[in-house]
């Protein structure tokens, strides 16, 4: 039975604009250097409520009104995008599909709703831990299974081509798809 892992942030969304504009606003409404917002965004994305950690923890450090925060945070969440060549990837595939993706559950879900992913998948898996590690739970010699059933032609695609050779050499039967190459 085919299988396909579809990663969610920079494959099936884009999200360099949410980037740009959260960091570039904060930096210039309230003279933030970019590089200390990534620091901070850095350390708290890998965490559960990231958004409200981020947000929290500039209020804290900066005594900025969580009111204007949750403003420019949702301005810059408007500016997500679809990646076009990874929607069409997914609708063609003739097999089940999954989203699996790193980070908070709740940011994850809100991005997976605001564009109604869940509709084109069986399910979603998300994870705090390393997208390499969590899915090697569910790997069975040669196949993986999911939820009871066990697929022996599997693909994963990604944007991150480290985390698609960490995949290639745990399971070398794996199918691996960097969305870059994909035309």
């Amino acid at each position: 039975m085919k299988l396909l892992l579809i990663d969610l942030d920079d494959t099936l969304i884009i999200l360099t604009e949410f980037k740009l504009h959260l960091f570039g606003d904060l930096s210039k409404k309230y003279s933030i250097d970019i590089a200390i917002l990534k620091d901070i965004y850095d350390e708290v994305k890998v965490k559960d409520k990231w958004p409200e950690q981020f947000m929290n923890r500039l209020h804290n450090i900066y005594e900025i009104s969580l009111n204007e925060l949750m403003q420019i945070f949702e301005s810059a969440f408007t500016l997500i995008t679809l990646n076009k060549t990874a929607i069409t990837y997914l609708e063609k595939f003739d097999g089940v599909k999954y989203i699996f993706s790193f980070g908070g559950k709740d940011f994850q879900m809100k991005k997976i709703n605001k564009f109604a992913l869940e509709k084109l998948v069986k399910g979603v898996l998300i994870t705090l831990d390393k997208k390499d590690y969590f899915l090697t739970q569910f790997f069975k010699d040669e196949s993986l299974e999911l939820d009871g059933v066990l697929f022996d032609d599997v693909f994963i695609v990604d944007n991150n081509q480290g985390f698609l050779d960490k995949i290639k050499e745990r399971q070398p039967g794996i199918k691996t798809i960097n969305i870059n190459s994909v035309v």
